[in-house]
């Protein structure tokens, strides 16, 4: 059975700024055990001592959801504090700007490394945990652009040739 939220342990990526700051802030200030990542520890300290200067439980774990081991890094800190992981929250995303053809190879390869291999990481550990204990959330965030960033682009490319 799912517990209640202020019961529940939570892991987000990407908690460093916008939704995912905001998202482990507020589930903190409402009785949730937090597990937060992203790649800047030192931003990571401060979402973290904000939320328990407030009475919220956050721990921070620095990481890069493109290294296949972070996912597995956040499962085992998340499992040292509860029994079970009971919502994932999957909120990382980078995007590049201009041309398809001016944007280098090695920033496409980021893209992919983090928007789509990163998404897969974490959502594999977490559904396996997840089947191991028979129940838990997973929530895959993604950018506007994932929906409509090929259109724009076609349309702009058409514009400039």
């Amino acid at each position: 059975m799912q517990p209640k939220l202020e019961q529940s342990t939570v892991v987000i990526t990407g908690a460093s700024s916008g939704f995912g700051r905001g998202a482990a802030l507020k589930l903190a200030s409402l009785g949730a055990k937090v597990i937060i990542s992203a790649r800047r520890m030192d931003v990571l300290e401060e979402v973290a001592g904000e939320a328990t200067s407030k009475g919220g439980f956050v721990i921070p774990v620095q990481g890069d959801v493109s290294n296949p081991t972070n996912a597995t890094k956040l499962m085992r800190e998340a499992l040292g504090v509860s029994r079970a992981v009971d919502i994932w929250i999957n909120n990382v995303g980078v995007g590049a700007l201009g041309f398809f053809w001016d944007i280098p190879i090695e920033d496409h390869r980021r893209l992919v490394d983090v928007n789509l291999t990163g998404l897969i990481y974490g959502s594999h550990a977490a559904v396996n945990q997840f089947r191991l204990q028979n129940h838990g959330i997973l929530i895959n965030l993604g950018s506007v652009d994932s929906e409509y960033g090929a259109t724009i682009w076609m349309r702009r490319a058409r514009q400039s040739v």
